[in-house]
């Protein structure tokens, strides 16, 4: 079956709370997403860059491609501080690294593994002051390519599944990095 951007597109920033279908919030989405399909390890190399090329979507304070500065609490979680964020990020560069030398042209199985525990240390450390799902979601699946896999859309009637295995993961990570909390 073929990749159809749109679908995920539309999927994605559903998740987000972004109906859109056509407008800034669609086409910019659409734009990034096959900017990452046709050159996925340029991605991978930095995580920035799919902030960056989001950055038309947006509000002004948003500093595209630039760590977050401030303070963030999802609902009542608190975010890490915005002092552990770039430390955190050298960390999962480090685990990308890993990743790709150990995980790349292995089985669905296990690079699927792997993509979604990037994704999930990418949403707990929330590096971006905005699009951070969007930017793991994103990134999950450039890795996925680098490995030698197809694409992955999180489907918007998944979402309850989809935000519990993040809060799932949320706890494990709190637990091994709880000084960035203060």
């Amino acid at each position: 079956m073929e990749f159809d951007v749109n679908f995920f597109v539309h999927n994605s920033n559903k998740i987000e709370g972004i109906p859109a279908t056509k407008g800034l919030q669609h086409s910019c989405h659409v734009a990034v997403a096959s900017a990452v399909m046709e050159e996925p390890k340029s991605f991978v190399a930095d995580v920035r860059l799919i902030h960056t090329l989001l950055g038309p979507v947006f509000d002004a304070e948003v500093q595209p491609g630039q760590f977050r500065t401030k303070e963030v609490f999802i609902g009542s979680r608190e975010m890490p501080k915005p002092a552990h964020i770039a430390n955190l990020m050298l960390i999962f560069a480090v685990k990308v690294q890993d990743y790709l030398a150990t995980v790349s042209g292995q089985s669905h199985m296990i690079v699927t593994s792997a993509a979604w525990e990037l994704h999930d240390y990418l949403v707990c450390v929330h590096p971006f002051a905005d699009g951070n799902g969007r930017v793991a979601r994103l990134f999950m699946n450039a890795f996925r390519q680098v490995c030698g896999q197809g694409w992955e859309t999180v489907l918007y009637e998944d979402k309850e599944l989809y935000i519990d295995r993040i809060r799932s993961y949320e706890r494990r990570f709190a637990s091994v990095h709880c000084d960035v909390y203060q």
